[in-house]
């Protein structure tokens, strides 16, 4: 199993979410020039700027908590190439890992 492989599975439960709310918010950028020539303007620019700052946040954001799930991957891997005691995390990416292996 590859650091990339181990990344976007101990990663999925919290990146979906972000990802899915990113989406939700591009949506409501994406409609507002059409809310601009179906009902009003007051409501289009307000609907694209809440987009748009959405967008923006949890992009960053997304970048944020997956640098953080890099680093503890990264830490416990070395970790366990240095056979120092191990953390429940680290067990579960070993078995992680075997599991894997095994398919």
């Amino acid at each position: 199993m590859t650091k990339d492989e181990i990344i976007t599975e101990v990663g999925r439960p919290i990146l979906r979410p972000i990802v899915y709310a990113q989406g939700v918010f591009l949506l409501a950028f994406i409609i507002s020039p059409f809310l601009w020539i179906w009902i009003d303007w007051s409501l289009a620019w307000k609907t694209g700027l809440t987009g748009l700052i959405g967008v923006i946040l949890i992009y960053r954001i997304h970048k944020i908590v997956k640098k953080t799930i890099m680093d503890a991957v990264n830490d416990s891997l070395e970790s366990l190439k240095e056979n120092k005691p191990k953390s429940k995390f680290q067990e579960r990416l070993e078995q992680m890992q075997k599991e894997r292996e095994k398919k």
